[in-house]
């Protein structure tokens, strides 16, 4: 039990701080998925992600992704090729975006329970809505069995770095720290429960802005 300590009170920590110090409104961001296994080494991915905003009151954001995922190396890289279409409000207009990210995810560190790892997606519009970004994510993840319930506990912190035009601005303006929980790892589903910060400058000469996200995700594994 001793195992949980750490996630457990990095969890509540974070979690009462949507209460005291972090400024902003709390979002809902909420995750529905499948995931079929091709062969050993390759699986295709598809999901949808709604988001809610102004504490949980104001649906904004829809998105569909589906791509394959590659274990180039079964212990030390990955490769997933996302193609999404997400429909977005801005100023009260509904506007549609269609991107492909390329994602090569880097294992640094792993024993068996405890894994480094570093994600870098490549961001890139297929039309003229929205902006296109490297991200670079490092993350951590510790595996560990509630009962007989493969579990881990995730934190991460995702850095956005803007590269389309943005003239003499500032193109790191949006940054994404998040912990939270796995359930059932080896189990035909998959819950995910997280805290998230996240934090924007738009347009990027502006102030940071801040808000609170609940995410939760639920995916079936066949």
């Amino acid at each position: 039990m001793h195992k949980l300590l750490l996630p457990v009170l990095t969890l509540a920590v974070l979690l009462m701080a949507t209460d005291s110090c972090l400024a902003g409104r709390l979002e809902h961001w909420g995750e529905y998925g499948i995931q079929k296994k091709i062969t050993d080494r390759v699986s295709l991915k598809s999901d949808i992600q709604l988001r809610i905003r102004d504490n949980v009151s104001d649906f904004y954001w829809l998105r569909w992704e589906i791509g394959p995922n590659i274990k180039i190396s079964n212990r030390w890289l990955n490769l997933m090729v996302l193609f999404r279409v997400k429909p977005q409000e801005y100023d009260g207009r509904w506007r549609r975006q269609y991107n492909i990210f390329i994602d090569p995810v880097f294992k640094l560190y792993h024993n068996g329970t405890t894994t480094f790892d570093i994600r870098t997606r490549v961001h890139a519009q297929l039309n003229d809505e929205g902006r296109e970004f490297i991200r670079i994510r490092p993350r951590l993840t510790h595996r560990f069995m509630l009962g007989k319930v493969r579990c881990a506990w995730i934190t991460y912190n995702d850095f956005w770095l803007q590269t389309s035009s943005l003239g003499p601005h500032s193109r790191y303006n949006t940054n994404w720290l998040a912990t939270g929980f796995k359930w059932g790892l080896n189990k035909p589903v998959v819950f995910s429960l997280y805290f998230q910060y996240r934090s924007d400058r738009l347009p990027a000469n502006s102030n940071w802005d801040h808000d609170p996200v609940i995410g939760t995700s639920i995916f079936y594994r066949f």
